[in-house]
């Protein structure tokens, strides 16, 4: 009943589709809000009357329940009337800066990184990947640093006062080194989305430029680790 409760107002949400201002419902992980809050422009340029809303939140968002447009995680929805396209897989690696490095120059060997500064996630966070990764570093000792924010770790690591896990898209393209020659662990990136999408075009045309720019952003990393890094 929820459901059909839940897909009964999403229909008439659709209705609404020749309404001036069309709102789109964008879950994703921090990271992600991170890095597509830079690309307003390329996703809506040429768009007229679409509002966008880009929810950062690493747990996955049931589309069937009304609760977004379009998803973006590494989890595969389960329901049948979601649409899946996948985007990518994806590394993590160990970074650090240059700073970084000039007081610990024995970090670019893996033997040392028990004994290392790191920062990593707290609280919800310490389940997400990287943070599993680090506990695997550690074996089971604490961190040095511990934020429940992406962009708080991002900054802990640029400032030099440690090193961390990062997904290689974004790090490879922050001014961090990558330390490890092979991925640390890997995972699948996706994007899911309602079938009744392709009712609004202009929402349609919205995450069409959005998987442009996940894909590109992906290329460009896989070229920069082929080549041996930034």
């Amino acid at each position: 009943m929820a459901r059909g409760a839940a897909d009964f107002k999403r229909a008439v949400d659709f209705e609404k589709s020749t309404a001036p201002l069309q709102v789109c419902r964008i879950t994703l992980g921090e990271w992600g809000l991170h890095f597509l809050s830079g690309k307003m422009e390329a996703i809506v340029a040429g768009v007229d009357g679409v509002r966008l809303e880009l929810y950062a939140d690493d747990a996955f968002w049931d589309l069937g329940m009304n609760s977004a447009d379009i998803a973006i995680g590494n989890q595969v929805p389960k329901r049948s009337h979601l649409i899946t396209q996948k985007l990518g897989e994806r590394s993590f690696y160990a970074y650090a800066s240059e700073s970084y490095l000039r007081s610990h120059p024995d970090a670019v060997n893996a033997d040392s990184w028990d004994k290392q500064v790191w920062a990593g996630y707290c609280g919800s966070r310490a389940r997400l990947k990287s943070a599993q990764v680090l506990s695997e570093i550690l074996a089971g000792n604490e961190c040095s640093f511990a934020v429940n924010s992406s962009v708080a770790l991002l900054k802990i690591l640029m400032s030099g006062r440690a090193m961390g896990v990062l997904p290689d898209w974004i790090g490879e393209h922050e001014n961090l080194i990558r330390l490890s020659d092979r991925p640390l662990a890997r995972n699948t990136s996706w994007m899911s989305f309602h079938e009744r999408l392709k009712l609004r075009p202009k929402l349609s045309e919205v995450k069409r430029r959005i998987v442009g720019i996940y894909k590109s952003r992906y290329e460009l990393t896989d070229r920069i680790v082929v080549t041996g890094g930034p």
